[in-house]
C-alpha cells in the first residue's frame, strides 16, 4: 500500500539511484510542495529524467492539482528547461477533467511546445 508521506523529496536523495542507472519521473507540482526548484532539478539530472508529469498547483496547504496557468508552477520555465536539455521523454498532462486537459494543451501549444 502506498505511503501517504512523501519520500525522495530532495534532489540529493535521488543521486544514489541515478548512479545505479535509475531514471526519474519529474513532477513539478510535487517539487513545489517539497520546496524544490524543478528547473534546478532538470539542470542537475538532465538525461536521467525519463518522464514529466505536468499540472499546476498552488503553494497552499490544500495541494490541489490544477490546469496549467492557474497555479504557482512555472510550467513555461519547466518546458524551456526541458527544451534546453533536448528532452525526448514523455510529458503527461495530469489534470482532473477533460476541459482542464484541453486548456492545458492549448497553453502548451500557444507557447510553441506542440
Amino acid at each position: 500500500m502506498p505511503s501517504p508521506d512523501p519520500f525522495y523529496t530532495k534532489p540529493e536523495e535521488f543521486v544514489p539511484l541515478v548512479k545505479k542507472g535509475a531514471s526519474i519521473t519529474l513532477d513539478p507540482a510535487h517539487a513545489l510542495f517539497s520546496k524544490v526548484n524543478p528547473i534546478n532539478f532538470i539542470k542537475k539530472f538532465k538525461n536521467r529524467i525519463a518522464e514529466v508529469h505536468l499540472q499546476d498547483a498552488t503553494k497552499s496547504p490544500s495541494k490541489e492539482m490544477l490546469q496549467l496557468g492557474t497555479g504557482d508552477v512555472d510550467y513555461l520555465g519547466v518546458l524551456n528547461s526541458l527544451s534546453e536539455i533536448d528532452f525526448k521523454g514523455c510529458i503527461i498532462i495530469e489534470v482532473n477533467s477533460e476541459k482542464a486537459a484541453i486548456k492545458s494543451l492549448d497553453l502548451i501549444r500557444k507557447a510553441g511546445y506542440l
